[in-house]
């Protein structure tokens, strides 16, 4: 019987370091979306604020003058630069988590009880 005990307590010892893997494995993952996100919502917004600041009165849709397709074109090689450096950046902060052990500590919530109310 006792044998059977010790088999059922390194099974379940092997599963619950399998669960601890996958978590951390899942944390990882779920870090490097958001960082990602995250700097993709820098680089998009610094460019809509470039545009919505400039690009009015720079270029114009409706504007097919020399001058206003000069900006548009300046725009649009600064606009791929800012990405492409951006997503240089990304790819840099992925390998450098990727050789980190990471856990999630996830959201916790204490309830304080009182005796007597």
């Amino acid at each position: 019987m006792s044998e059977d005990f010790y088999a059922l307590k390194r099974k379940h010892e092997a599963i619950k370091k399998m669960h601890e893997e996958t978590f951390k494995q899942n944390s990882k993952r779920r870090l490097m979306n958001i960082v990602e996100k995250k700097c993709k919502t820098i680089m998009i917004g610094a460019i809509a604020q470039i545009e919505e600041m400039l690009g009015s009165e720079l270029w114009d849709d409706k504007d097919q003058s020399v001058d206003g397709k000069y900006w548009f074109e300046k725009f649009q090689a600064l606009r791929n630069k800012i990405l492409n450096n951006g997503n240089t950046q990304i790819r840099a902060i992925m390998d450098e988590l990727s050789n980190h052990t990471i856990t999630w500590e996830r959201y916790q919530t204490q309830f304080i009880v009182k005796k007597g109310e």
